[in-house]
């Protein structure tokens, strides 16, 4: 893709980078998508090798944080830490519905690799719909990436977000789930060593999740809900000094098993990461207004 000269590149900007408060609630926004160098490997003070990372099932690990190589790129990489990226990522200008506003390519070469996942907006007018695009469900014979969507709805007030995936059932069967992020101040975000303590938790709405009563914090068990469903990810922008690792996500409770299967996997990382950038980029967007 071309330079857009007439634009210039939307500094990443991180919760705590001017204040301490808290990071922006989700807002969609999306800057204008440039052509940066390639991702070059590269040892960083932002790897934590010692770090204990949950261990999972599977080709997408457990945990995964998201790599930026410097502020200007729309093109980061993800994986568990810095010099050994899984997977590429980039970031579109999200002015068309034909083009993604984000592809994840399965492996770390965004040139070579072919895409593993990808979201559209389905209106232009709003951000209440995406579709994710995803690989074609197992032996179906198809060859094409299959559509699923992801819904924003509101909750008291709160933004609440929304799909439905196949996952795996008795005896290797697939069914669909319905899930939804929630904004979270619980455990389970100051785990991932966010000193604002909020994030997003993936609820897993189906009765098989029912973990118990629920209720206030201090009387249900870790990672359930306060209607007594189980929280299966995690994911919170990074409040360390890294200048390069910006976005924390991890798998827990059944889906760290790899019950659930890759299908869901993809999903559920991909929603993650897209949530990640429209904060970041609706704080960035909030950030040069009040400069201006």
């Amino acid at each position: 893709m071309g330079k857009l000269e007439k634009e210039p590149p939307v500094a990443v900007h991180r919760p705590g980078d001017a204040t301490e408060g808290e990071p922006p609630a989700y807002t969609s926004a999306a800057g204008s998508q440039l052509d940066v160098p390639p991702y070059e490997g590269r040892k960083s003070s932002s790897s934590s090798p010692d770090e204990e990372l949950p261990h999972k099932p599977g080709r997408i690990p457990g945990a995964i944080n998201a790599y930026w190589p410097n502020k200007m790129s729309r093109k980061f990489h993800l994986g568990e830490h810095y010099d050994k990226p899984l997977f590429a990522a980039k970031v579109g200008s999200g002015f068309s519905r034909s083009k993604p506003q984000l592809t994840i390519f399965d492996g770390p070469d965004r040139d070579t690799c072919p895409m593993l996942a990808g979201i559209t907006r389905v209106s232009m007018f709003g951000a209440k719909k995406h579709d994710i695009s995803l690989p074609p469900l197992p032996d179906s014979g198809s060859l094409e990436h299959t559509k699923e969507l992801l819904t924003a709805s509101s909750n008291w007030s709160t933004p609440v977000f929304q799909f439905s995936i196949e996952v795996q059932g008795a005896g290797g069967q697939l069914k669909r789930e319905d899930f939804e992020w929630r904004s979270t101040r619980g455990e389970e975000v100051r785990g991932l060593g966010s000193k604002w303590a909020r994030g997003w938790k993936l609820v897993r709405m189906s009765s098989e999740a029912f973990r118990g009563p629920g209720g206030e914090r201090h009387e249900r068990d870790e990672g359930t809900t306060s209607d007594g469903k189980e929280i299966v990810a995690v994911w919170a922008h990074n409040s360390s000094w890294s200048m390069t690792k910006l976005f924390k996500f991890r798998f827990q409770g059944s889906a760290l098993t790899g019950v659930l299967g890759e299908r869901f996997d993809i999903m559920a990382l991909t929603t993650a990461v897209h949530m990640w950038y429209q904060e970041l980029a609706a704080g960035a967007a909030a950030s040069s207004a009040a400069a201006a």
